[in-house]
């Protein structure tokens, strides 16, 4: 991870424990950042506070964090249940340009396969 993309993590922390009434509309903002990485800031973070007795705050991160892992896989569930019933006929290619039509499934597969990395 970045010095900017870890800095950018740190402050939307930074703005879901200051307005934790608006968690929701900075969360949605910052789409863009909601990741493993900012999960896993957001629980070291967590730890961090509860250890300096700030149990609140923490307690407040880690339901954050448990809310954004279930949404995540929800999504990913989505995404499945709408390949579901798609059946994918692969049949023996000879030459390389029909490889090349089959960079989009690939390209779609990876990008599922990533999405599921990031849910675990």
């Amino acid at each position: 991870m970045n010095k900017e993309r870890k800095e950018n993590y740190r402050n939307l922390i930074s703005g879901v424990l200051t307005y934790p009434n608006r968690a929701a509309l900075i969360l949605d903002a910052n789409q863009h950042l909601l990741d493993a990485g900012l999960m896993e800031l957001m629980e070291q973070v967590a730890t961090s506070m509860a250890a300096n007795n700030s149990t609140e705050a923490a307690s407040f991160l880690q339901n954050l964090v448990a809310q954004l892992k279930d949404e995540l896989t929800a999504a990913v569930g989505k995404k499945a249940s709408l390949l579901e019933g798609q059946e994918i006929e692969i049949d023996e290619v000879d030459n390389e340009d029909e490889w090349s039509k089959w960079g989009g499934l690939a390209l779609m597969l990876g990008n599922i396969l990533f999405v599921v990395m990031i849910v675990i």
